[in-house]
């Protein structure tokens, strides 16, 4: 962690206990999607509800960028936004957020530091971690459920995901587009012809990917193995084996890098290489030695 930013974050943190009666400060470390260091953040709670380690956090990062590094411009700042957009602690226990989870596609190469601190099950060399969205402010925030959740709660992590799968089924969807609508983000001559898997919103919609029956929609309709590139943790794009001359991994390979590299923010990477998804329902990935 950025030693400037934690210095930061801990004058910032004194100045707001000495402002702020009746709440709990915290300077935390929380683990983010495909970052090889922590993010410092501050979390404000109530005293009665400080029993609870979760709740919303600010990045010290983010206030630095924009309001600059003094750390009581910085306090003043998180009071006025604590009072004016207070985020309820329920949204943070398991009665609540146990309605809302879902899973959610991360890439286990790019994500060893965070994968210390989310519980999840491995999904080839993908890991599907549980998320959950947070109203906030009259828009909405995504969290993951980590570990000391699941302590808190005193549940296990097959537990929830048996309920996020069961959420992924009933309050969640898969949409699926053709190429019409993506002609200008890949090359054409590399993918003639494909699909893009996502959910409804568009938001975190890789893990869309879970869905066996929108696949094997395709997989009937073309008779045929689906090639697939991971675009982003957002969604995926499917590509019939048979319409494509040769399965050139190489170059699809090259295809997803480039990309990656030219037009997807490096925290929503999903992974670097294709996968397969074959007649018999298989997901395999096709990464080169």
């Amino acid at each position: 962690m950025d030693e400037f930013l934690r210095k930061i974050a801990n004058e910032t943190a004194e100045i707001l206990r000495k402002k702020m009666q009746n709440t709990t400060i915290r300077v935390v470390e929380v683990a983010k999607n495909n970052c090889d260091t922590p993010k410092c953040g501050i979390c404000i709670l109530k005293d009665a509800e400080s029993e609870t380690s979760i709740g919303p956090v600010q990045y010290v990062d983010d206030l630095v960028w924009n309001l600059g590094e003094d750390p009581e411009k910085l306090a003043d700042y998180l009071i006025s936004t604590y009072q004016e957009t207070e985020i309820s602690t329920d949204f943070f226990k398991y009665d609540y957020l146990k309605t809302v989870i879902l899973p959610q596609l991360v890439s286990k190469k790019f994500n060893e530091e965070l994968l210390k601190t989310v519980p999840y099950r491995v999904y080839t060399d993908l890991a599907v971690v549980l998320g959950a969205w947070i109203p906030f402010d009259g828009h909405k925030g995504r969290i993951l459920i980590r570990n000391e959740m699941l302590e808190a709660w005193e549940r296990s992590f097959e537990e929830l995901f048996e309920i996020a799968m069961n959420n992924f089924w009933t309050i969640d969807k898969t949409k699926i587009m053709d190429s019409n609508d993506f002609e200008a983000v890949l090359d054409k001559a590399v993918l003639p012809y494909f699909y893009v898997i996502t959910n409804l919103s568009c938001e975190f919609g890789a893990a869309r990917i879970l869905d066996f029956e929108a696949m094997n929609v395709l997989v009937e309709k073309f008779d045929s193995d689906l090639i697939v590139l991971p675009s982003s943790i957002h969604e995926m794009i499917v590509v019939p084996k048979n319409e494509l001359e040769t399965v050139d991994i190489e170059a699809l390979t090259e295809l997803i890098r480039d990309t990656n590299n030219a037009t997807v923010d490096p925290a929503e990477w999903l992974s670097d290489h294709p996968y397969i998804y074959t007649k018999n329902g298989v997901f395999m990935s096709l990464e080169t030695p």
